[in-house]
């Protein structure tokens, strides 16, 4: 394991329950919350090269925040776009006429 995935492995461990919470609070759904802190970790890993790695935790938690906004914006306009079948168009072929 090299020193940055120990390095980031140690912060996890450490601050995950925490993570966990601000996820939580950023989308109230348990389910939602894991997801969103799975999101945050992937796209920090990418990015600990970057990061403050004396204090790491404000840039997740911002990750987050930011995810959940990104999320709820999504859900908002497929909730707002009425989504229609298309028309039934008559058979073809054997109809009178």
């Amino acid at each position: 394991m090299s020193g940055v995935e120990h390095d980031f492995g140690a912060f996890v461990a450490a601050r995950a329950t925490s993570l966990l919470r601000v996820a939580y609070l950023a989308c109230g759904d348990e389910t939602e919350a894991e997801d969103l802190l799975q999101t945050a970790l992937e796209r920090t890993y990418r990015k600990w090269d970057r990061v403050d790695h004396d204090n790491p935790e404000p840039y997740v938690r911002r990750v987050i925040v930011n995810a959940a906004i990104s999320r709820a914006r999504r859900r908002a306009v497929l909730s707002i776009v009425p989504m229609h079948s298309p028309p039934e168009r008559p058979a073809r072929g054997g109809g009178p006429g």
